[in-house]
């Protein structure tokens, strides 16, 4: 490409030959340099797991992998799925078919609670966020048919998409029994009833600004908007009764509709929905047609062109159950301790140039600076694999003279006991929440810990025969992108001690919501394809994360006496390099807090003064940015 192209579009720049020559696999909405590194982990695994399965090659002495492997077995085996069929779910299902009411379901609510889904209210425990070194209630009521509540606007959009839906459910209603009047009324209610939720669901937007989904009630608030359910009894039911003083929702807008929703007026339809869903949820389990089609709606939405093979299904479905413990297995067999440490001394460095960056910040006053020193030197940071295992793994274990559908509803019970047991127990920092075999990294701000599993830190994110500023590009970004998440608009609303705690004086508050401001004017409005724009405030908290990761990789860069910014720059690029179907760019578009990678490259490109500098960009090219439209936040 010229080098005009480079000042009007650097991504493509960097990425053409790639672009031009790589695949999306058929079986996958995109390809990306992420996607690269899974695919290769995917062959490893696949390759690994027939060997154990068909002992061609040695089983681990680990007792994880060996039920791993019976249940890849259990899904492997499309034989007796085919032959099985629907018999288990007729039998677990007809639970549902034989409710008359909401009262019977409020008598019967915690036997629904251990097995189904979609139920009024459904409880669940993690971190209590103003005190989280804690666990505590939470609970959550029924998710919409469509990805987002936008979804919903636009008419011709909606139909389309709930067309799609309905198109793969009637298949599968039919293949559970039910006429075509049957499947038509089912379809028909359902639907209805999610009409009922739309108003009060929040939008992607509303949940990517995450310190706002802390709205606890007491118990007599409880009482009071959740009419003809007893929750609190149930809820204390669940938790070996122990005191409640709070449940946390996500979501408050049902408070005052939820009795105009969930009413005896409303039941059938309610019913219907209940049914239809939990179905879905059962079919991926069931004969190899059922699980093709159940997979459809998904895949319309992607824009993915076939179903997962039979080999990547199994092994997909059984891992998640057991991708903690195969991670770990997969790093201390295929990770080096050698570039366990490389990327710990890129760590310790990154922090180091955040802490001087802070010392000398122009724009917050030292009692907030010295707040945000105390938060960052308390970070913990963990490489590769986790210390220690939750003990719900102990207790995940097949059972080979079950069914597929039998075990895995035992499975999901098993954790959710486990889940219930950790009620106003200590949280555990050393869990981790994320497999090492998974191509990504994490900032958890209720732990203020940064996880970077093994699989990440491999080309083109890291590599020992990278240049030092190409790696500080890659993994390097990817690290200090973690820490600033420490620091961006929802993780700066958590104190050192990982509690949801305003440290910031009002005047420095003042100026860093400014720059938010700033951040989301940076990328909103921008086009990504004919039409489809970018949303700068979905994606302002990742946005912010690259901003500050950019930047403080690239001072860190500058540091080693081999620095070679063209290195930096074009590693930086390299890593977003992506690929994928229109459907699934518009589906991000709409749900994800991740900018486009075009624009995660380009835009944080145009904003560093080097980069102008490096490669002469002058105002007529695209990758142009003033110095007034440029900004610094970390």
């Amino acid at each position: 490409m010229s080098k005009n192209s480079l000042k009007n579009d650097f991504f493509n720049y960097i990425n053409q030959e790639w672009l031009e020559k790589t695949q999306i696999p058929s079986d996958r909405p995109a390809i990306s340099g992420f996607g690269e590194l899974d695919l290769a982990i995917e062959k490893l695994t696949i390759d690994l797991t027939l060997g154990f399965a068909d002992g061609s090659k040695q089983m681990p002495n680990d007792k994880y992998i060996k039920e791993y492997i019976k249940l890849f077995k259990k899904f492997y085996d499309a034989e007796q799925r085919n032959k099985i069929s629907y018999e288990p779910v007729h039998k677990i299902l007809s639970k549902i078919e034989k409710l008359s009411s909401f009262e019977e379901l409020n008598k019967n609510y915690l036997e629904f609670q251990k097995y189904f889904s979609y139920l009024p209210v459904d409880f669940g425990v993690a971190e209590d966020m103003k005190n989280s070194k804690i666990n505590v209630l939470w609970a959550e009521t029924p998710n919409l048919i469509l990805p987002d509540k936008t979804d919903y606007e636009n008419v011709e959009n909606r139909d389309k998409k709930l067309n799609a839906w309905k198109s793969m459910t009637r298949k599968l209603l039919n293949k559970y029994g039910k006429n075509d009047l049957e499947i038509e009324k089912l379809l028909e209610d359902t639907i209805k009833f999610d009409s009922l939720l739309i108003e009060s669901a929040k939008n992607s937007v509303e949940y990517a600004q995450y310190t706002k989904l802390y709205n606890p009630l007491t118990p007599n608030e409880v009482k009071k908007y959740f009419v003809g359910f007893d929750f609190m009894s149930h809820a204390s039911k669940l938790v070996q009764n122990k005191e409640i003083d709070k449940i946390i929702f996500p979501n408050e807008k049902i408070f005052p509709v939820f009795k105009d929703i969930f009413n005896e007026h409303n039941f059938e339809l309610y019913k219907s929905a209940f049914l239809v869903f939990n179905l879905l949820k059962l079919t991926p389990y069931l004969d190899e047609e059922s699980r093709i089609i159940s997979g459809e709606f998904s895949r319309f939405l992607s824009g993915t062109k076939e179903a997962k093979s039979l080999t990547k299904y199994a092994m997909n479905s059984s891992l998640s159950y057991y991708s903690i413990p195969f991670g770990i297995y997969y790093a201390k067999t295929y990770f080096g301790e050698e570039n366990k440490r490389e990327v710990e001394k890129m760590i310790q460095e990154m922090i180091q140039v955040y802490k001087e960056r802070l010392e000398t910040n122009s724009w917050l006053e030292p009692q907030t600076i010295e707040k945000a020193l105390e938060k960052l030197n308390k970070i913990e940071y963990m490489v590769a694999y986790p210390e220690e295992l939750q003990p719900v793994y102990d207790h995940l274990i097949v059972d080979e003279d079950k069914s597929l559908v039998e075990n895995v509803l035992e499975f999901n019970s098993i954790r959710n006991e486990f889940n219930f047991k950790k009620y106003l127990e200590e949280t555990n920092p050393k869990y981790w929440s994320m497999s090492p075999a998974t191509v990504n990294a994490y900032y958890n701000p209720m732990k203020n810990h940064i996880v970077f599993p093994a699989a990440i830190l491999s080309y083109p994110f890291y590599s020992p025969k990278n240049s030092s500023a190409a790696n500080f590009g890659g993994i390097g970004a990817v690290i200090a992108h973690e820490i600033s998440h420490a620091f961006d608009n929802n993780g700066s609303q958590f104190d050192s001690e990982g509690n949801l705690n305003n440290w910031w004086t009002e005047n420095d508050l003042e100026k860093f919501n400014k720059k938010i401001e700033h951040i989301i004017r940076l990328f909103d409005g921008r086009e990504v394809i004919s039409g489809e724009k970018c949303n700068g405030t979905l994606t302002a908290s990742e946005n912010i994360a690259d901003c500050g990761g950019f930047q403080c990789a690239y001072e860190a860069a500058s540091r080693r006496s081999d620095f070679n910014r063209k290195d930096f720059f074009e590693s930086w690029a390299r890593i977003w390099r992506f690929k994928s179907s229109d459907e699934y760019i518009k589906l991000l578009l709409s749900t994800d807090v991740h900018a486009p990678a075009k624009l995660r490259a380009n835009v944080h490109l145009m904003n560093s003064p080097q980069f102008q500098e490096e490669y002469g960009i002058s105002e007529n090219d695209q990758m142009y940015l003033s110095k007034d439209e440029m900004l610094e936040i970390w």
